[in-house]
C-alpha cells in the first residue's frame, strides 16, 4: 500500500507469520530501518520471550517522530511495545553525536544493554559476543542488522553512512559468534544501493544474512 505504513506493516506482518507458521526462519532486506517493526513482531510467537540484537550506530528509542510513531527512529521503542523483553535487548555498535539523551535515557530507565562501539574498540569482538549471549535468554533471538553500524568505507550505500564505524570483520565475528543461540528471523536494514557508486553495500548485506 504505497504511501500507507500502517496497511504496509500490516502485509508484512501477515506474509512473514506464513513464513513463521512454515518452520522457516524470515529473513529480509529492509528499506530504511521501520521495517523491523512489522518483522520482528511477526517473527515472535505467542508466549514466546525472545531476545532482540540490533547493530546500529544509532539507538533508534524515540517514542516517535513528529508523532509518527511507525518511524526508522522508533525500532527498539515498537519492538518493546510489540513484547520483547528490554532485559534481553541488546544494541551493538551504537556511536556519534545523532543519539539524543532522551533515547539513552529510555535505554537506561528500560535496562536495555548499550554496547558501545568503544567497548569494542577496548575489548573486541568476542567480549562483545559473550556479553550479547549473556542478554538474550534461551528462547532465541530476533536479530537486525543497520548497515550504518559499519565504517563508510565498508558501506557507503546507505542514508546516514558512518565514518569510523564498525569494521566488517568485527561485524561477522560477532554476527557468528551469537546465532548458535538460536536466531528467529534476520533483517539486513537502510542498505540503499542507489546511494553506493559499487556493488560493495549489496555484497555485504548479502554475507552479513548468510
Amino acid at each position: 500500500a504505497l504511501g500507507n505504513t500502517p496497511k504496509t506493516f500490516e502485509r508484512v506482518e501477515a506474509d512473514i507469520a506464513e513464513i513463521v507458521a512454515a518452520g522457516a526462519i524470515p529473513v529480509v532486506f529492509g528499506g530504511d530501518h521501520s521495517v523491523s517493526i512489522p518483522v520482528g513482531k511477526a517473527a515472535k510467537k505467542p508466549g514466546a520471550s525472545p531476545g532482540w540484537v540490533q547493530f546500529d550506530t544509532h539507538l533508534d528509542a524515540a517514542p516517535h517522530v513528529g508523532g509518527e510513531e511507525l518511524n526508522h527512529c522508533c525500532t527498539i521503542t515498537r519492538a518493546v511495545d510489540n513484547g520483547y523483553d528490554p532485559a534481553k535487548m541488546v544494541l551493538v555498535g551504537i556511536s556519534g553525536w545523532m543519539n539524543p539523551k532522551t533515547e539513552l535515557k529510555y535505554c537506561r530507565d528500560n535496562g536495555i544493554r548499550v554496547i558501545w562501539l568503544e567497548d569494542i574498540w577496548e575489548k573486541g569482538a568476542a567480549w562483545a559476543v559473550e556479553q550479547i549471549l549473556e542478554r538474550v535468554g534461551e528462547e532465541g533471538f530476533y536479530l537486525t542488522f543497520d548497515v550504518d553500524a559499519l565504517d563508510a568505507a565498508y558501506a557507503p550505500g546507505t542514508c546516514a553512512p558512518t565514518p569510523g564505524g564498525m569494521t566488517m570483520r568485527e561485524a561477522l565475528e560477532i554476527v557468528r559468534g551469537i546465532s548458535p543461540a538460536g536466531l528467529i528471523g534476520l533483517d539486513v536494514a537502510e542498505p540503499a544501493p542507489s546511494l553506493d557508486h559499487s556493488t560493495r553495500t549489496q555484497l555485504i548485506a548479502g554475507r552479513i544474512a548468510l
